[in-house]
């Protein structure tokens, strides 16, 4: 039997006795045991209740030990309390974690074949049993594979953060040589993340590389 609450009960005839509870196992939620996860005594403050008594140790999901040790660690941490003679051991399991409940998302707005798909794209959207998405992993982004309408369903998936520059946004390329420094206008051709590297076009029409400096700039 796995008991969540008390070990020690505080004892009604003496004040400040309590007296060890005959529970076997305790349920841990963090990897430390602390006075509240084995005593119960109202009296207690919450910084009395918050103390750490021991912890578990490096790589074990549990300890057991002896209630009169239990004992003595919760009188180290509250003085005040004393415990009648104790006997018997506890084990003190840490409890598993639940698995994160599953987060899908849909568009929160129309997406062109081609884009990324960022944070700012998308809504929480109640799960599907949908097994393909209209999108795809490329270039460091979730991509739509096809002209996508508002509240399109995207399932599960993780996104990085919105793209730093979208397609067609225009964009300064700043290039230096030496003291030298030049500022010429670009366009996007592609979206792109703060840097990364996006296809730019300058006004002769050349198509090439340039990185995104945070700001929204290309060099």
């Amino acid at each position: 039997m796995i008991l969540t609450g008390a070990l020690l009960a505080a004892a009604s005839a003496a004040p400040g006795a309590a007296s060890v509870a005959p529970a076997a196992q305790v349920a841990l939620h963090e990897r430390v045991i602390r006075v509240r996860d084995v005593v119960r005594d109202s009296g207690l403050t919450t910084k009395e209740r918050g103390r750490v008594i021991a912890r578990l140790p490096a790589g074990a999901a549990s300890v057991m030990l002896p209630r009169r040790a239990v004992a003595a660690l919760v009188h180290r941490a509250v003085p005040r309390l004393t415990f009648a003679t104790t006997s018997g051991v506890t084990v003190f399991r840490l409890a598993p974690t639940k698995a994160p409940a599953r987060a899908c998302l849909a568009l929160a707005r129309p997406l062109a074949r081609g884009a990324a798909i960022g944070a700012a794209d998308v809504a929480p959207a109640a799960c599907k049993n949908a097994t393909a998405i209209p999108a795809r992993f490329a270039a460091g982004a979730w991509r739509a594979t096809a002209d996508l309408a508002l509240g399109t369903y995207l399932g599960p998936v993780r996104l990085a953060a919105s793209p730093g520059v979208r397609k067609g946004t225009a964009l300064q390329l700043i290039s230096t040589a030496g003291p030298v420094r030049i500022v010429r206008p670009v366009t996007a051709m592609q979206d792109g993340h703060d840097g990364g590297r996006v296809f730019v076009r300058d006004a002769d029409g050349d198509v090439f590389a340039a990185a995104v400096q945070a700001g929204g700039d290309s060099e």
